[in-house]
């Protein structure tokens, strides 16, 4: 008899309020578990907290960097190009002015591919 697969558990971040874990996560910006694993790796987007059983639990901030990485990432910067921009201070007023626009143009765009996706699954 086989087991059924692990599942991750439902995270809770440090102010009690639910966290992503990777996997809702990467669903919601629309990027691969592998990706946030290798941006975590190398220090690009690290999730703020983990469960009990390690899994990685992304916050609103964390979730928050991963779109500011998306938006260079779109504009064609490397990956070590967009950690030393984001880690400059004198890129942070940038990225705090851009904000108010990019969240309604990124929740607008994850949104529509997110419909997207749903639609392609019952379709095919």
């Amino acid at each position: 008899m086989t087991s059924a697969p692990e599942r991750e558990p439902a995270a809770a971040g440090p102010d009690g309020a639910d966290g992503l874990t990777v996997g809702r996560a990467a669903a919601l910006v629309g990027v691969s578990v592998k990706t946030l694993h290798h941006w975590d790796a190398i220090g690009l987007v690290c999730p703020s907290e983990r469960t009990w059983a390690g899994y990685r639990v992304y916050s609103g901030d964390d979730v928050a960097q991963i779109h500011r990485v998306l938006v260079y990432r779109e504009l064609g910067f490397p990956l070590a190009e967009i950690g030393r921009i984001l880690d400059d201070p004198r890129f942070a007023a940038h990225n705090d002015a851009m904000e108010p626009g990019l969240a309604g143009w990124l929740r607008d765009t994850i949104w529509a591919n997110a419909e997207g996706r749903e639609e392609r699954r019952r379709d095919g």
